[in-house]
């Protein structure tokens, strides 16, 4: 019998687990040492998994660009491994990043692995009418900066990346949105132009397209 054939697939987990942490630790490293250079991102975004999930290593740049101009709290609507790269930028500047997420499993397991973050808050926010549920949340009265790459699902009957139109008129006061998936979501973006004067500057990258949204209410 071969070695590899005699070793029991939960010790293969978890021997893949433990390698796969190491690899995220040293990636974290690198991003707090060095900075949100792309080879480190692609490494990161490797490292934590998810891939076919997470934000793409372009978006994950803008995300670093403009935490790192960044003057107040960041609201992050989608967790993943954009928390992450927030949360070590944002952590230089001495903010606060807050994060919604609608599966409280996901949640749970963000949080941990994103707790040496101080400055990172991970709250649970299921779907109401189509958007994260922020209720009965105590969220800043203005946020600096919105990370739009939520929600993942949008509900029965509901379909498309239409949903994202209640972030403005959930938590309104913001000054600039990073709204990943930009193709998929210009109904949205033409109704932030139309009701909130809203000036809108798209980017297409080799991964794909975001948007950047300045507000000046």
């Amino acid at each position: 019998m071969q070695v590899k054939a005699a070793i029991p697939r939960v010790v293969k987990q978890h021997v893949k687990q433990i390698y796969q942490d190491w690899q995220l630790t040293r990636a974290i490293k690198q991003l707090q040492t060095t900075g949100p250079t792309r080879v480190i991102l692609q490494q990161l975004r490797a490292a934590w998994g998810n891939e076919g999930f997470s934000a793409d290593v372009s978006f994950l740049q803008a995300i670093a660009e403009h935490v790192q101009q960044a003057t107040g709290p960041i609201l992050e609507c989608g967790a993943g491994v954009s928390t992450l790269v927030a949360g070590v930028c944002a952590a230089k500047r001495g903010l606060a990043v807050w994060s919604l997420e609608q599966d409280a499993i996901w949640a749970t397991s963000v949080q941990a692995r994103t707790a040496f973050l101080s400055n990172v808050t991970v709250l649970y926010a299921p779907l109401f009418n189509h958007w994260y549920d922020v209720r009965n949340l105590s969220l800043p009265h203005v946020f600096d900066l919105a990370l739009c790459d939520g929600p993942a699902e949008f509900g029965p009957g509901f379909t498309g990346y239409e949903c994202r139109v209640g972030l403005l008129s959930t938590v309104p006061h913001i000054k600039t949105i990073l709204v990943d998936d930009a193709d998929c979501s210009t109904e949205v973006l033409a109704r932030w132009q139309r009701d909130y004067a809203a000036h809108v500057d798209l980017t297409r990258s080799e991964d794909g397209a975001y948007a950047v949204v300045s507000l000046s209410g």
